[in-house]
């Protein structure tokens, strides 16, 4: 392998004369093959599941009938609830600590969120508790999540996390100008 870096292998670095080392290129390791070649496979047997996963949607409603007797319903909702409050602590410490883990924290917040709407508003009883529900998804988690999944996007893009212990860095997110 010649040429293009391949895309699982660590990005080149350059040498002590600023030529960037094509080692990394020409003797890639077993395992980045192996990782590699598991990538070129992944997104097909993710559409696979995504089939299977159809086909299980269809026949869980053609015998449910739009029931289900659901054992520890609160236990679930307790736990669906325990781990949106895990997931935003993580994001709010990962954010206050200025760290590149920060993007799929923030976006696997979002999507519990997302999901804790979705089902706080299809299983609620019908009446003052549906209204709450969808009012409470329209203008509180759906808003949420859309601000989780902007700060996931934003921390992918940033510039905040590059040298963050740096004193001029410092300087800089407080406010201060700062000389070179």
């Amino acid at each position: 392998m010649t040429g293009k870096s391949a895309p699982w292998l660590p990005p080149q670095r350059p040498n002590e004369h600023g030529v960037a080392s094509d080692t990394a290129v020409t003797s890639p390791s077993r395992l980045s093959v192996a990782f590699g070649s598991a990538l070129r496979i992944a997104p097909w047997v993710m559409f696979g599941i995504v089939g299977l996963l159809i086909v299980w949607t269809t026949v869980l409603d053609s015998t449910l009938h739009g029931r289900a007797l659901v054992r520890n319903w609160s236990t679930t909702w307790i736990g669906l609830d325990l781990a949106e409050a895990v997931m935003l602590a993580l994001t709010a410490f990962l954010l206050l600590r200025r760290s590149r883990m920060l993007s799929p924290a923030a976006a696997a917040t979002a999507a519990l969120v997302v999901l804790d709407a979705w089902f706080d508003v299809m299983t609620s009883a019908n009446g003052s508790g549906s209204y709450a529900s969808l009012l409470s998804a329209v203008f509180i988690e759906i808003p949420a999540a859309l601000a989780l999944g902007a700060l996931s996007l934003w921390s992918i893009r940033s510039t905040y996390f590059e040298d963050s212990r740096s004193p001029d860095n410092q300087s800089a997110i407080n406010g201060e100008q700062v000389s070179r």
